[in-house]
């Protein structure tokens, strides 16, 4: 037992920080619909440079309106004209659409719909505090999804409102890759649908925070009563007990879950053939691949027919009830050009919509591209070069958590602590159950 207890305190003392940030940045990235992420900032100056440069990820997309760029980013909308750069609204953003006819800006953004006419400012126009994830818009109509499960129908012209139940899709389940199931139990959606797979890692990420925490509090009220000096000694018991508890055993698999698909995600690149080469049955698949009522990742509406993106492919109605798959692959992104719809795909082929209403693969396009803009030559955008003085808290906690915050070579130092948390489990839970006398050792 005393082995076992040394062995314990040394996985603990070693790695319990990195776990407690592990445990704390994961928990606030599972919920990066929290708009207060994007709007806390820290300046430049305190940040290093593989952090500022990952702020370009939170751009969405850009349009050309009333003489000026309209750029659409986590941090709001930013208006670009010659060299001046100011934002104009102050609210994360994931689509702006612009109906010429009426010279009219639509946002869809974290708090609802808002629009926008030249020479007035943003305001909201419908869905006020809905978090719209996406958004197509056809004459007078826009179409839209909320929380990636609820679809909207909003008049333009009198901001009237119509809400549509969520879709429910009749299709085949299939084999997934390896590398899709590793993120999607990653991020907390690859087990349960209605919010049970994040919840599950909600509960590991801040019992975890728990158990770091309090083991670093244990030992310096231990370490100072060995010394004689005065500690609080009314809080070791109670902090025993909160640390070694039968919860920790429930938790052993979204523990496991977190730890393995980490080390996945860390080491990608050396993984990637694997991961993609191997699949997984649809036999032995969670049940949130047999409904994914909750996975709306892009639509599109044509004024006839309406489209639903998510992990498995493309969906279409004509009357929103009766859905039909017509393209196969995840569907990270729908947006329309020349009256063209084009399909950027994640970890699937890029596509557009051929003459027939099929679909064929864009070649030579980037990878999760999210805008489409022509100037002489059709170019496809990830990102557009934004002047920032200071970079949000959603950027920060991202890069402290898979490790390029600190260095490159940090991935190993996580990796380090997923090993000792496998250390801590089995100790912890083998003292626990001796100490209990479930079993003699």
């Amino acid at each position: 037992m005393k082995k076992l207890f040394k062995i314990h305190k040394f996985a603990g003392l070693t790695a319990g920080l990195v776990l407690l940030t592990l445990g704390l940045t994961g928990f606030l990235l599972d919920h990066k619909n929290w708009s207060w992420l994007y709007e806390v900032k820290v300046n430049n100056s305190f940040l290093p440079q593989s952090t500022i440069k990952k702020e370009a990820k939170l751009y969405q997309t850009h349009l050309e309106a009333f003489g000026k760029t309209f750029v659409a980013t986590g941090r709001g909308i930013y208006t670009k004209q010659a060299n001046i750069q100011k934002i104009s609204l102050d609210i994360p953003t994931h689509n702006i659409l612009f109906n010429s006819r009426t010279q009219t800006l639509f946002a869809a953004t974290s708090e609802g719909i808002y629009s926008k006419n030249i020479n007035k400012p943003w305001a909201i126009m419908a869905l006020e505090g809905s978090y719209v994830n996406a958004m197509s818009m056809s004459g007078e109509t826009i179409f839209a999804s909320v929380d990636k499960k609820e679809l909207f129908l909003v008049d333009t012209k009198t901001a009237e409102v119509t809400s549509v139940a969520q879709p429910d899709i009749k299709f085949e389940t299939r084999d997934i890759s390896l590398s899709r199931f590793v993120r999607d139990l990653h991020y907390g959606r690859g087990l349960f649908d209605d919010g049970w797979s994040l919840l599950l890692n909600d509960i590991a990420a801040l019992y975890l925070i728990l158990l770091a925490a309090s083991g670093y509090v244990m030992f310096a009220i231990i370490r100072k009563q060995r010394k004689g000096l005065k500690t609080k000694k009314h809080w070791l018991k109670p902090l025993t007990k909160l640390h070694a508890n039968p919860v920790t055993l429930f938790l052993i698999i979204p523990f496991f879950i977190l730890l393995v698909t980490g080390v996945f995600l860390d080491h990608n690149s050396f993984f990637r053939g694997f991961l993609k080469s191997t699949k997984v049955p649809s036999s032995i698949q969670p049940p949130v691949y047999e409904s994914l009522h909750e996975d709306i990742w892009s639509i599109d509406y044509d004024g006839k027919s309406f489209k639903i993106g998510n992990r498995f492919g493309i969906f279409a109605s004509d009357d929103l009830k009766q859905w039909k798959e017509v393209s196969k692959g995840f569907a990270y992104k729908m947006m329309r050009h020349n009256n063209k719809l084009y399909v950027s795909g994640m970890g699937a082929p890029n596509r557009i919509q051929v003459e027939d209403g099929s679909f064929s693969v864009l070649p030579k396009t980037p990878h999760m591209f999210k805008s489409i803009q022509e100037n002489e030559v059709l170019k496809y955008y990830r990102s557009l070069p934004l002047k920032y003085e200071n970079t949000s808290l959603y950027t920060i906690l991202l890069t402290l958590h898979d490790g390029t915050f600190f260095a490159s070579w940090w991935i190993w130092i996580n990796d380090y602590a997923a090993l000792m948390l496998l250390i801590l489990f089995i100790t912890g839970s083998t003292r626990y159950a001796v100490k209990k006398r479930w079993f003699s050792f």
